[in-house]
């Protein structure tokens, strides 16, 4: 009864809300018939009309006072308190125009930062990939590789299992399908001329674990048992170098020199790997791809029916049952297959500094709302006298809390709004300077979700540095506040409130100081860091020779050789040599286990390597200045069919033969080499690591048809590119040429992460600063004006300005050094995020945070010192007539 009855009110609802003086007309009407009725009753009951009509009134119990209580009836009044709270707060905003403006903008740059920084998180890490149901693909990592490949009978290498994925998978029952792919580069030539493309060779499931299907054609799944081997290109590639053939579907295309049909074109914006613009079958060829090595990635699809854990739970298994099964397994210890949904895997790298970034704009927006509060504190003292007065006419305190509240979430959505347009502006430059590389497969924009964001943002803006002002201004005294002439003064409750506010924003501050420093102190530490050769005046490029053309070592040795011929005789070119991985490019490199017979090595565990290999010419050294500590650099006599030599880094020396001299040693790794030189240890992965142990073999007798070219010149390298890549294509004009850059470009990429951190860091770190000096001028600038009086009896009683000086400095000191102190303390907490993101420096570094906070307190002292310099010149007769 009661839900028909809740039921039948909604209409009337409904109709108070949107046609209010209709419905206010009704009522009025209603009840003026009943008080007519009613006095016709008591005039036939023998009364006077007047006296009648009175006894109707009373009766009744007053007709507006019965309105009200219809109206609440209704359960619509507080939305239209609402909207006379929002009529009253602009109103009283008009008036203070210079307030609104600098709020406004306070909390626009504090809204705005963090609006664009969610754009990125929610992009990033909260919507799902744009493949169907993605939370069910999963990549294999751990020891999946050779747990897997022993699974199906296989040896263990990557190459068992992406050959044939299907062979494992009948043991495993979670994935209803599962693939594997590497990526890397191949050639195109022909039709559009040579060129170099991110390629990815994938397993004929591969598209069907992803959920992706060809906008034309066919996939190789479909493919799988024809007689055609194919190829599928990206949207991209099909629009940029075949001009969106709709016919593009069986024609044939010269893919590392060999004719390949084209199966298909797959969907606009598809690029998995990222930035794959061609995907070729295991079909076309061992060298199709070169990734240097191949380093196989393992991705599945969990059946609807299985838990992630439950997948999980099966993986552990197998790895116990192949541990058990296998003597060289019992002793690889965890992990053993680890699975990981692919989006974790794919935003791993960027998970941790998007979070520590959207701490510190959050940090920025806290320090900003306790500027705000500052100054709504300070306003609210100048309404005192309204306050009581709508008190004293009946408005309760929590009437009041609301009215100020709605003012300040009024506020704060202005300074939402124009956040969300700072934001947009802004994204681009923040993408830009992102210190991680961020996965691109769906564009970041301000979406519905954004904008939801911001908005719940701006309203919790609004009550956090708005609900301290308007609790205390509500608390007056009505005898005092309605006195004419009589000044209000600030209440100890608002001194205290300014305190609290002051030390919060200190605080804050100095956590991103320090977060600052100690990224200045890690890029410091880097550039410190002695890479191991010279970068200056050096260009590279890579070439990567296709099999189809290329067939055995002598063509590719003869290639190579009349390249280097041909750059050598170029004007400006110094030296000239090459390798298969560059230093500082982060590419994975083989490793091979050496022993020598007094250095045997534990055969029993092939999965540990103590060297890392690198084929090299012999002019690489010279060309990038590598010191030759022992020994001598490659030779023409260490070709084909000579003894097999090797150069090795000092550090592989120092390990293999400690305190002796290595040239001349031999040490055994595939197999038998004699070392000929030693060279300077090199960074080959980045700057963070230490350097590895190497050994280099000689082109001529470990002949690689994919190469990194390093030529030093004599002026700027950039300059001779253009003559360097034509000279090359002298030997074969259907060779592509990429990644031409310089040496030192590599190094800066290498440290941009730690730089962009250091600059977005700084940049809240210096803003943070800023608003704390503001803040703290505000709190001390409100104390003087508060206490002028008692410095004009100061002053005419005998007290010195310097006196005065130290008072009002010693004020603002006080909170300063409470903010500092809490905000180390916190920072000591905070700070233990960001370690991994160290290099050189402890998260807890006493020189980075006694820095920060003498930084600090330098500022706030110049803050405090504005303000004190000005209550210095005070005039006692001035100031004693202020009571």
């Amino acid at each position: 009864m009661r839900r028909e009855h809740w039921l039948y009110t909604i209409p009337l609802r409904l109709r108070s809300l949107f046609r209010r003086r209709q419905a206010d007309q009704e009522l009025d009407d209603e009840l003026r018939d009943h008080v007519d009725r009613k006095t016709e009753e008591y005039v036939a009951e023998g009364m006077t009309p007047r006296e009648a009509r009175r006894q109707a009134l009373l009766e009744i119990g007053g007709v507006e006072k019965r309105k009200e209580e219809c109206r609440d009836t209704r359960g619509v009044n507080w939305i239209q308190d609402l909207l006379q709270d929002l009529r009253y707060g602009l109103r009283m905003l008009r008036k203070s125009p210079g307030f609104i403006a600098i709020t406004i903008l306070t909390l626009a740059l504090g809204i705005g930062a963090n609006t664009a920084i969610f754009s990125v998180v929610n992009t990033v890490l909260l919507e799902h990939l744009p493949f169907p149901d993605s939370q069910r693909i999963v990549v294999f990592g751990g020891n999946a590789i050779p747990i897997l490949g022993r699974l199906a009978d296989s040896s263990v290498d990557a190459g068992a299992v992406i050959t044939d994925p299907v062979s494992w998978q009948t043991h495993v029952h979670s994935f209803e399908a599962a693939a594997a792919y590497h990526a890397g580069n191949i050639n195109l030539t022909g039709e559009g001329g040579p060129e170099s493309v991110h390629a990815a060779q994938v397993s004929p499931e591969f598209f069907r674990v992803l959920g992706v299907e060809p906008a034309l054609g066919q996939d190789f799944h479909a493919n799988a048992h024809g007689a055609v081997v194919g190829v599928l290109l990206s949207s991209s590639l099909w629009q940029r170098r075949y001009r969106a053939d709709p016919n593009i579907a069986g024609k044939l295309i010269v893919v590392n020199a060999r004719p390949v049909a084209v199966l298909g074109v797959m969907p606009n914006g598809f690029q998995f790997p990222e930035g794959t613009e061609i995907w070729v079958p295991k079909g076309v060829g061992d060298d199709t791809i070169d990734s240097g090595v191949v380093f196989t990635d393992l991705i599945g699809r969990l059946r609807r029916d299985i838990s992630f854990a439950h997948a999980q739970a099966e993986m552990d298994v197998i790895t116990e049952r192949v541990r058990n099964e296998d003597p060289l397994f019992k002793k690889l210890g965890p992990p053993g297959i680890v699975l990981t949904r692919l989006q974790d895997n794919l935003t791993k790298n960027s998970r941790t500094a998007l979070l520590l970034l959207f701490g510190a704009v959050g940090c920025v927006l806290l320090i900003a709302c306790a500027n705000v509060a500052n100054l709504v504190l300070s306003r609210s003292m100048s309404r005192q006298r309204e306050i009581a007065v709508r008190s004293a006419m009946g408005a309760g305190r929590a009437r009041l809390i609301r009215q100020l509240l709605t003012e300040n979430v009024l506020i704060a959505l202005i300074g939402g709004l124009f956040g969300v347009l700072l934001a947009y502006w802004s994204l681009d430059f923040l993408i830009a300077a992102l210190p991680v590389a961020l996965p691109k497969f769906t564009p970041i924009v301000i979406d519905g979700r954004v904008l939801a964001f911001t908005a719940l943002l701006s309203c919790g803006t609004g009550l956090l540095f708005g609900l301290a002002p308007a609790w205390s201004a509500t608390k007056i005294d009505l005898s005092n506040s309605l006195k004419d002439g009589l000044s209000i003064p600030g209440t100890r409750s608002h001194a205290r409130i300014r305190g609290a506010l002051l030390v919060t924003q200190i605080a804050l501050s100095v956590v991103l100081l320090i977060g600052a420093g100690l990224m200045v102190r890690t890029l410091t530490s880097l550039l410190d860091v002695r890479p191991g050769f010279d970068a200056q005046r050096v260009l590279t490029l890579n070439i990567s020779l296709p099999g189809a053309a290329y067939h055995g070592e002598p063509q590719i040795m003869d290639y190579f050789d009349r390249v280097f011929d041909r750059l050598k005789a170029l004007p400006g070119v110094e030296s000239v040599g090459a390798i298969n991985y560059l230093p500082l490019s982060q590419t994975p490199s083989v490793g091979l286990l050496v022993s020598t017979k007094n250095h045997p090595v534990d055969r029993a565990h092939p999965f540990d390597s103590a060297a890392v290999r690198f084929v090299v010419s012999g002019g690489y050294f010279r060309a990038l200045h590598i010191p030759l500590l022992q020994g001598r650099y490659f030779a023409g006599q260490d070709g084909s069919g000579a003894t097999h030599v090797a150069i090795v880094s000092e550090n592989l020396a120092r390990y293999l033969w400690p305190g002796q001299d290595a040239v001349g040693m031999t040490f055994h790794a595939d197999q038998n080499y004699l070392v000929v030189g030693v060279v300077g240890n090199v960074h080959y992965w980045s700057l963070s690591n230490a350097t590895e142990m190497e050994m280099y073999l000689p082109q001529g007798q470990a002949p690689t048809s994919a190469m990194d070219l390093v030529i030093r010149t004599v002026g700027d390298p950039a300059a001779t590119a253009s003559s360097i890549r034509n000279a090359i294509l002298t030997v074969d004009k259907n060779q592509p040429i990429a990644a031409i850059r310089t040496m030192k470009s590599i190094i800066d990429n290498a440290l941009s992460s730690q730089r962009s951190h250091m600059f977005l860091l700084s940049v809240f770190g210096m803003l943070a600063l800023v608003l704390a000096a503001i803040g703290c001028y505000a709190v001390v600038a409100y104390a003087v004006a508060q206490r002028t009086h008692e410095i004009g009896v100061r002053i005419a009683l005998g007290a010195y300005p310097r006196d005065i000086l130290r008072l009002i400095v010693g004020h603002g000191m006080r909170f300063a050094l409470i903010g500092v102190a809490v905000g180390v303390g916190g920072a000591l907490a905070l700070t233990r995020l960001m370690s991994s993101l160290l290099f050189g420096v402890s998260s807890n570094d006493p020189t980075t945070f006694i820095g920060a906070s003498i930084l600090l307190m330098l500022v706030a002292l110049v803050a405090c010192y504005v303000p004190a310099k000005k209550a210095m010149k005070v005039d006692p007769m001035v100031a004693l007539r202020y009571e």
